[in-house]
């Protein structure tokens, strides 16, 4: 599935597709310094007839200090908590989104196929 649209053969009523917009990651030149990462993922839910439902860029932007013996440890820990921090906003703005909320209703509403 390259072009976001449902599958042939299957009864899903719409599919959700992420790209990646941006992803940084700085570290600094010393250990003492603060590493910053930034990550902006696109959401978009889309139909099975292609219709977009919903659009929404989700940006989650953090600082962390490097530490010295642990620095690798430490930009790990960082980056699988921006990844963490990213996915939940995404939830969040998924579950709060009224685009998503009327698509369900309206499915809901329509006789099975």
């Amino acid at each position: 599935m390259h072009d976001g649209s449902v599958p042939p053969g299957s009864d899903a009523d719409a599919v959700l597709i992420p790209r990646v917009l941006s992803i940084t990651h700085t570290r600094p030149l010393f250990t003492f310094q603060d590493m910053q990462t930034t990550m902006v993922f696109e959401w978009t839910m889309k139909q099975r007839n292609g219709d977009v439902v919903w659009v929404d860029t989700i940006t989650v932007s953090d600082k962390a200090t490097m530490g010295g013996l642990s620095a690798g440890a430490n930009a790990r820990a960082h980056v699988e908590a921006m990844v963490a921090l990213l996915y939940r906003r995404s939830f969040e703005a998924m579950a709060s989104s009224p685009q998503i909320k009327e698509f369900s209703v309206n499915r809901r509403r329509e006789p099975p196929r």
